[in-house]
């Protein structure tokens, strides 16, 4: 079975522009939701991330844009903000300046394909338990549920995926940031005091551990 991902359909093909070498860390966290080309262009893109200096940012972004009209994120080299003002009006949909965070790196190339795809809803059920995204409320039947940001985060990830097994890397990058930011056993621990506000004795269980692998939400 495929390693779940924040999409509802197939992994979009993210192309990864600029004369770099790739960190592997960087590869591997981009590759939990994208299917990452490294060795050029990539015709069926939907995404490009360009690393560039801002010398050449503006020859750089015209010619990805010539080739191409997918979702351009350019991650700059200690920009500041007129020259990433310049990058977006050269025709990236984003723009970074490094150094920069793994994590806010994914959030915006999620946000900016949110532009183009159908936005993911902002209540999600699993049988009778569900979680207001935009409000940050949850409710299991009629009993409202009091959860810590930490646990929200965890249970929305789990919750997106419903049915499916989240590998314990995928919850770590979500919630947490990045792959290997936080252990198993911290993990577990944080899915445990979830498991207990969310289960009644009474009610069907709906949070499973599968053992060396990860954590499922479902009936």
């Amino acid at each position: 079975m495929a390693e779940p991902t924040v999409w509802t359909r197939a992994k979009p093909a993210l192309e990864l522009a600029g004369e770099r070498r790739w960190d592997a860390r960087l590869l591997a966290t981009l590759g939990l939701d994208f299917d990452v080309v490294t060795n050029g262009a990539a015709n069926d893109a939907e995404a490009i991330l360009l690393f560039t200096t801002v010398p050449a940012c503006r020859e750089n972004v015209v010619e990805v844009r010539s080739r191409s009209a997918a979702v351009l994120v350019a991650v700059l080299e200690n920009a500041d903000v007129l020259q990433r003002v310049e990058a977006l009006e050269d025709g990236a949909d984003d723009v970074l300046s490094e150094p920069y965070e793994t994590c806010e790196l994914l959030a915006r190339l999620r946000a900016v394909m949110r532009r183009v795809h159908r936005p993911l809803p902002n209540v999600l059920r699993v049988a009778d338990l569900e979680l207001d995204l935009a409000r940050g409320g949850v409710r299991r039947g009629t009993r409202a549920i009091d959860l810590s940001r930490t646990e929200f985060a965890l249970l929305t990830a789990l919750a997106r995926r419903a049915g499916d097994v989240v590998p314990h890397r995928r919850l770590a990058e979500e919630v947490w940031g990045g792959p290997d930011a936080v252990g198993p056993t911290t993990l577990h621990t944080f899915v445990s005091y979830l498991r207990g506000k969310i289960e009644e004795p009474s009610r069907t269980r709906l949070l499973r551990t599968v053992r060396g692998v990860g954590y499922a939400l479902g009936t």
